[in-house]
């Protein structure tokens, strides 16, 4: 993820690291290049520091060489791994009405976003409309259509 991503992730991974769930969550910066093995190596490391390694085991990752690179040799350094699925399908699952009423104000949201700010943006850009579209100035008129 880019710097930006980890100081604006920062306050909740500290929250989720704070020992008492026994959770660590590391946040990484991945460095731009033409390979991934400067990544992959730096993403080992953390695994090599880890009692074990959560993997999932129903995903499967095909046409991207980062991942499939990352995840063979992750089990194979990590100590020990153990299925997070089912943890994850219980931290995502419904669990009651209201749960069930935001996944509905989040599907309208998400239609509101793609029809007025995502679809005219990606045809102004693909048109060449406007050059220089930046991530910054994208996520502020997302934010301002959440508003």
């Amino acid at each position: 993820m880019c710097a930006c991503a980890v100081d604006y992730l920062r306050p909740a991974a500290d929250l989720a690291s704070d020992g008492s769930r026994g959770v660590r969550l590391e946040l990484i910066v991945r460095e731009r290049g033409d390979t991934n093995k400067p990544n992959i190596d730096r993403l080992l490391d953390v695994v090599r520091g880890l009692t074990a390694l959560g993997t999932l085991s129903t995903d499967y990752v095909t046409g991207s060489a980062f991942a499939e690179s990352f995840k063979t040799e992750a089990v194979a350094t990590a100590p020990a791994t153990v299925d997070a699925t089912p943890g994850l399908e219980a931290f995502f699952s419904i669990k009651d009405a209201r749960a069930i009423e935001q996944v509905v104000q989040a599907g309208h949201l998400t239609a509101r976003l793609a029809r007025n700010v995502f679809v005219q943006r990606m045809v102004d850009v693909i048109q060449d409309e406007e050059a220089g579209v930046t991530n910054a100035s994208l996520s502020e008129k997302v934010r301002r259509t959440c508003l």
